[in-house]
């Protein structure tokens, strides 16, 4: 079960292929309180809305070069037109690869650089934790949000609890 955004430019999509697909536009409906404010959403999708976002604000996972101490930045760059990203620690790096390319762990923040090939970019984030590289079916992107290991910032068992309260209504 999962909530449609019903107006703007993304009509009819659920939330997660915004998240998955245009992330700047979901900081932009957070930021802007544009899901908050609005009048026609029950308290539900509000609240569906803000644990998304929660989630998608702050990446898990293990370093990719120290394989032990949890990530706390991830890093971008291209490589003959491939998008490659790498997920850190605090301590450890690409060689070369200066720290302008950084940016928090989360699925909404890329760095100022990255902001014309968003898209390749997130693909290439989205790809480090799904094994996957197509476009994802809404069951996949489903699956990815509600697995509590992949964020630090989760309520553990959200969806579970949030579909009960649903089908009480």
């Amino acid at each position: 079960m999962y909530c449609e955004i019903e107006f703007g430019k993304h009509r009819g999509r659920s939330y997660e292929w915004i998240f998955f697909n245009d992330p700047s536009y979901a900081t932009w409906l957070y930021e802007n309180k544009v899901i908050k404010r609005r009048q026609d959403l029950d308290p539900y999708e509000k609240d569906y809305f803000e644990e998304l976002y929660a989630r998608a604000s702050c990446l898990a996972g293990i370093c990719e070069v120290c394989k032990a101490k949890p990530i706390t930045r991830k890093a971008f760059y291209f490589d003959m037109g491939k998008c490659i990203s790498h997920l850190f620690c605090e301590t450890c790096k690409v060689p070369g690869l200066s720290r302008d390319y950084y940016s928090n762990p989360s699925m909404l923040d890329f760095g100022p650089w990255t902001t014309q090939y968003q898209p390749k970019v997130f693909r290439s984030l989205a790809d480090k934790y799904t094994d996957q590289q197509r476009d994802y079916s809404q069951e996949e992107m489903e699956a990815f949000f509600r697995c509590d290991a992949n964020f630090r910032n989760s309520t553990p068992n959200f969806f579970e609890e949030w579909e009960k309260e649903v089908e009480k209504l």
